[in-house]
C-alpha cells in the first residue's frame, strides 16, 4: 500500500510550485511579450498489491508556456500588414495637403494664368495688362517649383524613415542572433528557459512591425528569419549569424530603393519584394504614389510648356516679330568628371525640353571602337562651289548643284550643303563608309571595312569652309534609370540634351551627369520684357467700313486643314535633274489618269516639267490647275466636243461659239476631279480666266508658260568671288531633234501654234512629200523675224576618217557623187601604202567631189579641225545617202538623214523708229559700209541692206536687222560682242559700241521679255511640238505662290522629266506675305481676290456652317453676309491691337491636351492627380481600419492562449491553495495515524 505521507508530501510540494507559478503569472500580467505559464502535473506509476493497483500520488513534470505557433505567426503577419498602412496614410495625406492647397496647389494658379490671358485679350497693346500677364505666368511657374520642392522634402523624409527602419531591423536581427546563441545551449525545446523563448517571440513581433518576415523554427527553439516569402533569399538571421540590411537610393528614380544583405562580404545579395511593415509601407508609398505624382507633375509641366510655347510662337509680339518661347525648362545638371586625371570635360545643352527627365547619365569612352572622322562645314557656301575630298589617296569632287547658270552664286544653307555632301558620299562610298548627320553642319564618317582611314577635305570657295576632326573611339551614353544607350563621337543627343565632349579621353574613362532637379522644378518664364508677349495672331481680318451687313469676321488657323496628297508632290514623283548639263531622264506613264501626275507645292522655284508623247497619234497634254480650279496652262478643254459640233454643222466655230463648250467641258473635268477626291478645294468653281496668259494680266503675276521657251543664260565662268562676268552669256536658243515625225502631206493648221503671243499661219505640205526642216524654216522665218528670232535649219552628217571605204562609191539624194574605185588609186603598187594614203588624203578628194555636185544635191562638205568629213545642207533639207552598187564610201548607214531646226533670239542692240532716222546719212557697222549718204530710201531699205551684207561679209554675219511689232528698226546680234557704229549714220545714233549685258539682254530695248515662247493655239498639242522636233515643257520662273495640280489629259502613253528647286517654305508665312480680300458678289456667293495683283483666286457659294476657308485659314462671320461685303485678310505685320493669339492661348484652358484617347484639360489633369492621391489615401485608410480589426482579433486569440487573465489566475490560486491545504491535511492525518499506531504499542 502506498505511503500516505509520501503522497501528501509530494502533493504539498507540487502545489507549492503551482502556487508559485500562478503568482509569477500574476506578477507578469503587464509584462510585454510574456506568455502565461502553467504547471504540468501527472500521476505517478501505481503500485500493484495483489490483484489491485494502488496510486502513488502525483509528480510535477515541469512548468510550460501556453503558446500556439500558428496564432503567433498570424499575429506577426497582421502586425506587418497593419504597420504597412501607417506611412501610406500619413504621407499620402501630406501630399494631398500640398497639391490641394489653395496657396500652393496649381488649380488656382492655372485659373489665374488663363484669366489673365483673357484680360490681356481685351487690350493686347496695354503694357499694364501685359505686365500682369507676366506676373501671373511667373506665379504659375513658382507654384510648379513650390510643389516640386515640397514633394522633395517628402522624398527626404521617407528616405530617412527607410534608413531608420533598416537600423531597427538590423538591431532586431542582432538581438535575435544572440537569443539563438543562448538557445543553442540545449537541444530540447522543453528545457529552454521560458523567458528566453518569450524574448525570442517579442523580437520577432517587433521585426514584423518593420517588415513582413518568414520564420523557420529549429527543434531547440532557435529561429531563422527571411525577408522574403521563402528561404531561397533574403535571409537576415540564420542560426547564430545575422546579416545587416543596407539601402541604396537612386536619386533619378525615387521608386527604386536597392536593398542589400552582406554589404561588406564577397557575395552581396539584393533583396527584392519586401512587403508589409512600416518599411514596406514606405517603399510602396514611394513607388505607388510619390514617383507617379512626380512623373505626372513633370509631364504636366512639359506638356504645358510645349503647348503654350507652340501657340505663343505662332503669334506676333508688340514689335511685329514672331513669338518666342514663353516658358522654358532649365535643368540643373552636375557633371562628375573622371578620376583618371584626363582633361575631358562635358557640356550639356538643351535641345528638346519635352524629352528632359531627371535621370542620371553615364558616359564611357571606348578607344577601340574604330575611327570616326567628323566633317564640319562653316562660313557661307553658294551654288556652284566645289568641295574636294581625298579618301585614302583617292580624290572626288562634289559641286553644290544649281539649276541654271543664273543660280550660280546664290547662297545656300549649311544644312543643304551637308545633305548634298552626305548623299554624294553615300552614292560614291556607301558600301564602305557608314555616314551619319551629327548636326546641321556636320557629317560623321566611320568605316568597318577600312577600320582606320585618311580623309582630307578642301573647299574651292571664297567664303565656305570645311574642316575635319578625327577621333579613334566612341563615347557611349547610358541612361541609368532606363538603360537606354546612345553612341557619339564628340557629342551625343539623349534625354532632350546635347552632350558635347572636349579634351583627350582615355580608354575606359567614365563620366557622369547628375540631374539635380526635375522638369517641374526647372520651369521658368523665358523673358522679362512684356512687349515680347505674342498676343497678336499671324493674321488679322479687317471689315470694310461700308459693309452693308455690318457683321464681324474672325480669322484663325484651320486646325482641321490637312494635305492628303503630298505623296505626289513633284519631288516625290520626279527626280530633280539639271537639263543644262545632262540629258533628261524620263519617267514613263502608260496612260493619263484623273488623279494628278504631280503637284507643284507652294514655294517650289524655277520649274521645267517636260512631257514627251510616246505616240504622236494619241496626243497627251499637261493641264495646270490651282486647288481652287483655276485653269492656268495646258490645252483648253472641249476640243473633242468642238470637233464634233464643227463636223455636225460643216464649219469651224468662232471663238465666241467655243467659249460655252469649253467652259462646260472644264466644269465636267472639275466635277470628275471632285468625285475622285484628287485635291481640289471643296466648292471650287472652274475658271479659265487666266488660261495661258503671260505678263501683268497672268494669274498672280506668275511667269508660267506651256510650250517651248528659251532665254539668255549666263556662262558658268565664275571666280571664287562668285561674280558673274556679265559679258559672258549665251543667247536664248533651242535646237530640235531630227524632224521625221510627220506623215506625207501633213503640215500644221493655222490654230496650232502661237509664237510670242502671235498665232502662226497654216503650214501646207505638198501631198507627195513629208515635212522637212527646210519646210518649217521657210514657213516660220518670216513670222519670227519681227520678234528678233532667227530661224535656221540644217542637215549634217559627220564621218570619221576611219570609217571611209575607199573602194566604194557614193550617191547623195540620188546623184552619183563618187564612182566606185575612183578614190583608191590603182597606180599604188603597195596596198598598205595605198591604204595609208587613203586614210590621210582621200577625204579631201571625197569632199571635193561632193562640193562639185552641191548645185545638184544641195549638200556641201568640209573637213573639221579633227580631220573628219562633215556633210551638210544649210537649208535643212534631208540628205539621202547610199552607195552605187554596195556600201557607200562614207561607211555610214545608207538612209535618209533628217534636218534639224534651230531658233535663236538675237540680242537687241539698238532700236529706232523711222521718224527718228536721218535717211540722208549712210551707215557703217563693224567697219563695213552698209550704205553711203543718201543711199537709203526708207526704214525697210535699211533693214534689207543690212541683212543682205550679213550673208556675204563675215564681219556682219552675226547681225540681224528686223522691224518689231511696233514698226521700229531693231539691229540685233547673235553673239554677245555687240555692234560698232561709225560716224554720222542713218540711225541718227551716236557713234560707238553698243553692247548689252546679260540682264539687259533678257528684255527688249522697250522693256518686254526677250525670249522665245512657242506655245499652242486652240488646235495645237505636244504631239504637234514633237513633229517640230521639240518636247513640250511647263515652265515656271520664280516661286509658286500656291499649290498647283498637274494633270495629264489624253489617250496615249507619255513620259515626264523635271528640273526644279524644291525650296521648303512655311505655308503660314507665305500666306502672311500675300494679303487677300473676300468679296461677296451676292448674299450667298463670294470671291477671294489676291490683294497685290487683284487676281481672282477662287469663287464659291457661302456655307454658313463652313464659313470661308482658304488654304490653312478659316474665316467665321458673326452673322449672314450681304452682297457688297468686303473683308481683307493680311499678315498683321505690326502686331498691335490684334488679340487672336492671346485668345488662342486662353482657349488652351479648355482643350484636352493631356493624356491619351479623349484627353484632359490641364486643370482636369491636375485635379486627376489630386484625386488619384486622395483615392490612394482613402484606400490606405480603409485598409488600415480593416487591418486594425484583424490585428485586434489576432491579439485576442493570442491572449486567449498565452495571455494572463487575473480571473483565471485567481481561480487557479484558490484551486491550488485548496489542494495545497488538503495535501497538508493528509500529511497531518497521516501523522496522527502514525502516532496512533505508535500509541497502540
Amino acid at each position: 500500500m502506498s505511503d500516505i505521507n509520501s503522497i501528501a508530501a509530494g502533493a504539498v510540494s507540487n502545489y507549492q510550485k503551482a502556487l508559485a507559478t500562478v503568482a509569477n503569472n500574476i506578477a507578469n500580467v503587464d509584462s510585454e511579450g510574456y506568455s502565461r505559464q502553467e504547471v504540468d502535473l501527472s500521476e505517478n506509476t501505481p503500485t500493484k498489491f495483489g490483484t489491485s493497483f494502488f496510486g502513488t500520488g502525483a509528480r510535477l513534470d515541469g512548468v510550460k508556456r501556453l503558446y500556439d505557433g500558428f496564432i503567433e505567426n498570424s499575429l506577426r503577419n497582421s502586425k506587418s500588414d497593419l504597420s504597412q498602412q501607417g506611412p501610406m496614410v500619413d504621407y499620402a495625406s501630406r501630399v494631398i495637403n500640398i497639391l490641394g492647397s489653395e496657396t500652393v496647389g496649381l488649380t488656382s494658379a492655372l485659373d489665374q494664368f488663363f484669366n489673365s490671358a483673357r484680360e490681356l485679350s481685351i487690350d493686347p497693346s496695354s503694357l499694364i495688362r501685359r505686365t500682369v500677364f507676366m506676373s501671373d505666368s511667373e506665379n504659375l511657374t513658382s507654384r510648379f517649383k513650390d510643389i516640386s520642392s515640397q514633394l522633395d522634402l517628402i522624398v527626404d523624409e521617407t528616405k530617412e524613415a527607410i534608413n531608420s527602419d533598416i537600423i531597427k531591423l538590423n538591431v532586431f536581427a542582432e538581438q535575435l542572433s544572440l537569443v539563438n546563441n543562448e538557445l543553442a545551449a540545449s537541444r530540447i525545446l522543453t528545457r529552454q528557459p521560458l523567458q528566453l523563448l518569450d524574448e525570442r517571440d517579442q523580437i520577432l513581433r517587433e521585426m514584423s512591425e518593420v517588415a513582413k518576415i518568414t520564420v523557420k523554427e529549429a527543434p531547440n527553439g532557435s529561429v531563422d528569419v527571411s525577408l522574403s516569402s521563402n528561404f531561397s533569399g533574403g535571409v537576415i538571421v540564420s542560426g547564430l549569424e545575422f546579416e545587416k540590411l543596407v539601402a541604396t537610393f537612386d536619386d533619378s528614380d525615387i521608386s527604386k530603393v536597392n536593398l542589400q544583405l552582406g554589404q561588406y562580404k564577397k557575395s552581396v545579395e539584393t533583396v527584392s519584394g519586401i512587403g508589409g511593415g512600416s518599411l514596406g509601407g514606405l517603399l510602396s508609398f514611394r513607388k505607388s504614389l510619390l514617383e507617379p505624382t512626380f512623373r505626372e507633375l513633370d509631364g504636366l509641366a512639359k506638356t504645358f510648356v510645349s503647348e503654350i510655347n507652340q501657340v505663343h510662337n505662332a503669334g506676333l509680339d508688340l514689335n511685329g516679330n514672331k513669338g518666342i518661347d514663353l516658358f522654358r525648362i532649365d535643368p540643373e545638371l552636375t557633371a562628375i568628371h573622371s578620376e583618371l586625371n584626363s582633361n575631358v570635360r562635358i557640356t550639356p545643352t538643351i535641345v528638346d525640353p519635352l524629352e528632359i527627365n531627371a535621370n542620371d547619365l553615364e558616359f564611357q569612352f571606348d578607344a577601340e571602337a574604330g575611327q570616326v572622322s567628323n566633317l564640319t562645314l562653316d562660313g557661307q557656301y553658294r551654288k556652284g562651289d566645289v568641295v574636294e575630298l581625298t579618301l585614302n589617296g583617292s580624290t572626288i569632287k562634289y559641286t553644290i548643284p544649281f539649276l541654271g547658270i543664273e543660280d550660280v552664286g546664290e547662297k545656300v544653307s549649311l544644312e543643304e550643303v551637308r545633305d548634298g555632301l552626305f548623299q554624294f558620299l553615300d552614292a560614291n562610298y556607301g558600301q564602305s563608309l557608314r555616314l551619319s548627320k551629327e548636326s546641321d553642319r556636320q557629317v560623321n564618317i566611320k568605316s568597318e571595312e577600312f577600320g582606320f582611314f585618311s580623309l582630307s577635305p578642301v573647299t574651292l570657295s571664297s567664303e565656305g569652309l570645311i574642316s575635319v576632326t578625327t577621333q579613334r573611339g566612341l563615347w557611349e551614353a547610358t541612361d541609368k534609370a532606363t538603360n537606354q544607350k546612345v553612341v557619339g563621337v564628340d557629342s551625343i543627343n539623349i534625354n532632350g540634351l546635347n552632350i558635347s565632349f572636349e579634351g583627350s579621353p582615355i580608354d575606359g574613362e567614365i563620366l557622369n551627369l547628375r540631374s539635380e532637379n526635375r522638369p517641374a522644378a526647372g520651369i521658368n518664364v523665358a523673358f522679362e520684357n512684356p512687349a515680347l508677349i505674342a498676343a497678336a495672331g499671324d493674321f488679322r481680318i479687317i471689315d470694310d467700313e461700308e459693309n452693308p451687313s455690318g457683321v464681324n469676321a474672325k480669322v484663325d488657323i484651320d486646325s482641321d486643314f490637312e494635305i492628303k496628297d503630298s505623296n505626289i508632290n513633284l519631288d516625290n514623283v520626279l527626280t530633280n535633274q539639271n537639263f543644262s548639263e545632262l540629258e533628261a531622264i524620263f519617267k514613263e506613264y502608260d496612260q493619263a489618269t484623273l488623279p494628278p501626275v504631280a503637284i507643284i507645292p507652294a514655294g517650289f522655284q524655277d520649274i521645267q516639267l517636260i512631257i514627251s508623247p510616246t505616240n504622236i497619234e494619241k496626243p497627251v497634254d499637261l493641264q495646270v490647275l490651282t486647288r481652287d480650279a483655276n485653269h492656268l496652262n495646258g490645252n483648253k478643254f472641249g476640243d473633242k466636243e468642238i470637233a464634233i459640233q464643227e463636223e455636225k454643222i460643216g464649219r469651224k466655230l468662232t471663238e465666241i461659239e467655243q467659249i460655252p463648250i469649253r467652259e462646260r467641258a472644264g466644269r465636267e473635268f472639275v466635277e470628275s476631279a471632285f468625285d475622285a477626291d484628287v485635291g481640289l478645294n471643296s466648292g471650287s468653281t472652274y475658271s479659265n480666266n487666266y488660261f495661258n496668259i503671260f505678263g501683268p494680266d497672268s494669274y498672280r503675276d506668275m511667269d508660267i508658260f506651256y510650250g517651248l521657251k528659251a532665254e539668255p543664260e549666263a556662262l558658268p565662268q565664275l571666280g571664287l568671288d562668285h561674280v558673274v562676268d556679265s559679258g559672258k552669256f549665251v543667247l536664248g536658243s533651242v535646237v530640235s531633234e531630227p524632224i521625221n515625225r510627220s506623215s506625207i502631206g501633213e503640215g500644221f493648221s493655222e490654230e496650232s501654234f502661237v509664237l510670242n503671243g502671235k498665232p502662226l499661219t497654216e503650214l501646207k505640205i505638198d501631198s507627195n512629200h513629208t515635212m522637212e526642216a527646210s519646210d518649217i524654216r521657210r514657213w516660220l522665218k518670216p513670222q519670227a523675224d519681227e520678234f528678233g528670232i532667227k530661224v535656221e535649219a540644217s542637215s549634217e552628217i559627220k564621218v570619221d576618217s576611219a570609217q571611209i571605204i575607199p573602194s566604194s562609191g557614193l550617191k547623195i539624194n540620188g546623184t552619183t557623187v563618187v564612182a566606185e574605185d575612183t578614190v583608191l588609186k590603182s597606180s599604188e603598187t603597195d596596198a598598205i601604202a595605198a591604204e595609208l594614203r587613203t586614210r590621210s588624203d582621200s577625204i579631201r578628194e571625197i569632199r571635193d567631189a561632193i562640193n562639185l555636185q552641191t548645185n545638184v544635191t544641195g549638200v556641201a562638205a568640209y573637213m573639221d579641225t579633227d580631220g573628219n568629213l562633215v556633210l551638210g545642207n544649210q537649208t535643212g533639207k534631208n540628205i539621202d545617202i547610199s552607195g552605187v552598187s554596195a556600201a557607200n564610201i562614207l561607211g555610214v548607214t545608207a538612209k535618209e538623214y533628217f534636218g534639224e531646226l534651230e531658233l535663236t533670239r538675237v540680242i537687241d542692240q539698238v532700236r529706232v523708229f523711222a521718224g527718228e532716222m536721218d535717211f540722208s546719212e549712210g551707215l557703217t557697222i563693224n567697219n563695213v559700209i552698209v550704205g553711203t549718204s543718201g543711199s537709203f530710201t526708207d526704214i525697210d531699205d535699211v533693214r534689207d541692206k543690212i541683212n543682205e551684207l550679213a550673208k556675204t561679209d563675215y564681219r556682219l554675219n552675226q547681225i540681224t536687222a528686223y522691224l518689231d511689232t511696233s514698226g521700229a528698226l531693231v539691229i540685233g546680234t547673235s553673239d554677245t560682242d555687240g555692234i560698232v557704229l561709225a560716224g554720222k549714220n542713218v540711225l541718227n545714233l551716236e557713234p560707238g559700241t553698243y553692247s548689252r549685258d546679260l540682264e539687259q539682254a533678257k528684255t527688249t530695248i522697250d522693256g518686254f521679255p526677250s525670249d522665245i515662247r512657242l506655245g499652242f493655239g486652240n488646235r495645237g498639242n505636244p504631239a504637234d511640238m514633237k513633229r517640230l522636233g521639240f518636247d513640250t515643257s511647263l515652265y515656271l520662273k520664280g516661286n509658286a505662290p500656291e499649290d498647283m495640280l498637274i494633270f495629264a489629259d489624253g489617250d496615249g502613253p507619255f513620259s515626264l522629266a523635271a528640273t526644279y528647286n524644291n525650296t521648303s517654305v512655311d505655308q503660314i508665312e507665305l500666306l502672311r506675305q500675300n494679303p487677300f480680300e473676300i468679296n461677296f458678289i451676292s448674299d450667298t456667293r463670294y470671291q477671294i481676290i489676291d490683294k497685290s495683283t487683284q487676281t481672282k483666286m477662287a469663287e464659291r457659294d457661302y456655307n454658313v456652317s463652313v464659313g470661308v476657308k482658304y488654304q490653312n485659314l478659316k474665316i467665321e462671320l458673326s452673322g449672314p453676309p450681304k452682297s457688297g461685303d468686303k473683308f481683307t485678310v493680311d499678315g498683321n505685320s505690326d502686331g498691335i491691337g490684334n488679340n487672336q493669339n492671346i485668345i488662342a492661348i486662353s482657349e488652351i484652358e479648355k482643350k484636352r491636351l493631356v493624356g491619351a484617347e479623349s484627353g484632359l484639360t490641364f486643370s482636369e489633369s491636375y485635379d486627376g492627380i489630386v484625386t488619384d492621391i486622395g483615392n490612394y489615401a482613402q484606400r490606405a485608410s480603409v485598409s488600415q481600419e480593416a487591418l486594425t480589426v484583424i490585428y485586434d482579433e489576432s491579439v485576442a486569440k493570442r491572449d486567449q492562449v498565452s495571455g494572463v487573465s487575473l480571473d483565471q489566475e485567481a481561480a487557479d490560486l484558490v484551486r491550488y491553495q485548496q489542494a495545497y491545504q488538503a495535501s497538508a491535511k493528509v500529511m497531518q492525518t497521516a501523522g496522527l495515524l502514525f502516532d496512533a499506531i505508535i500509541g497502540i504499542r
